[in-house]
């Protein structure tokens, strides 16, 4: 297998592991448009970035953009692109 397709396939094998800890705590803000949320980069940008939010329980964690928590603040400049 090429290294290209490898990869591709261990970034879609990580990301169905990550799902299985989605929030559904409720909350009905997404973490795509919280201030304390930062995009992944290489192949992660578009669906996965880490909380940086000091009260969340999800600080430092790698998060889906649609997950959410109590503890949302909304970006100023809206969706995290």
């Amino acid at each position: 297998m090429k290294k290209k397709a490898r990869q591709r396939q261990h970034l879609e094998e990580t990301a169905k592991r990550w799902l299985q800890k989605k929030n559904t705590s409720g909350a009905t803000d997404q973490c795509g448009s919280c201030d304390y949320f930062y995009r992944l980069a290489d192949g992660f940008g578009e669906d996965w970035g880490v909380c940086t939010n000091e009260k969340s329980d999800f600080d430092a964690n790698t998060r889906n953009e649609h997950d959410s928590c109590a503890h949302y603040k909304p970006s100023p400049t809206g969706w995290n692109w």
